[in-house]
């Protein structure tokens, strides 16, 4: 009998456990800029498709997935949207969780790519540093897991990595990383932050072959001034 009860309590603890909300925030960064080529159509197909199966494997039940824009306003930019994943409390839980994930990717690629309210002058230019004020407010909601969706290309008119990086040495941009990291040093919070990077690379190439080492360089050496655990790979 004591075994008997024993056993439900502990199944009582494991279904409460599995049935909490926690509060972590998956945060999501899609770079929707015109050179990035996440914006062309197949591309853009491939990343509905990797962020379907990223949400399903990687995300659980009470989670919150929050997804931001990549583009000349980054700073301003509110999210794309803003979810909880659903707990599984009932039967139904399997088809509410495909439901959600695919409300999401629809909600992403509406809003992105086919019926974007995103201007082309908008989508002109790349700003990533605000990236880190973000996550900065959004870890104080909880612990922040980060992947971002980008070539990583700063480009705007207070610094553009194609312009610069390809008259200067990799130890010159290791050096810019160190100067930008001391300059907004105070807005950054993230120590021990899981950040994903995908390229959104084909293999056909492009353009800016030349410099992606230096850029990869600056974001290595960036990023790890910050305190977060780093990862690099490509979209596939």
């Amino acid at each position: 009998m004591h075994k008997i009860i024993l056993l439900f309590f502990a199944g009582s603890l494991m279904m409460t456990s599995c049935n909490e909300k926690t509060n972590k925030i998956h945060v999501i960064f899609v770079d929707i800029t015109l050179s990035t080529r996440i914006s062309k159509k197949e591309n853009a197909k491939k990343f509905s498709m990797y962020l379907k199966n990223m949400l399903d494997r990687k995300v659980k039940g009470g989670e919150e997935v929050v997804i931001y824009p990549i583009h000349s306003w980054t700073e301003s930019a509110g999210p794309i949207g803003e979810w909880e994943m659903p707990l599984p409390v009932d039967i139904n839980w399997k088809s509410k969780w495909e439901a959600k994930i695919a409300e999401i990717v629809s909600e992403v690629n509406k809003k992105c790519f086919t019926h974007s309210r995103i201007n082309p002058t908008v989508r002109s230019n790349t700003s990533l540093f605000p990236i880190f004020t973000k996550l900065k407010w959004l870890s104080k909601r909880g612990k922040v897991e980060v992947t971002i969706f980008s070539d990583m290309i700063e480009d705007n008119v207070s610094l553009s990595f194609v312009e610069l990086f390809g008259r200067i040495e990799k130890a010159a941009v290791k050096k810019l990383a160190l100067k930008k990291y001391a300059e907004i040093k105070d807005e950054i919070s993230i120590t021990g932050t899981n950040i994903t990077i995908l390229y959104p690379r084909t293999e056909v190439g492009g353009p800016n072959n030349a410099i992606l080492p230096k850029v990869e360089a600056f974001w290595v050496t960036f990023i790890g001034e910050t305190g977060a655990n780093l990862f690099i790979a490509d979209l596939s």
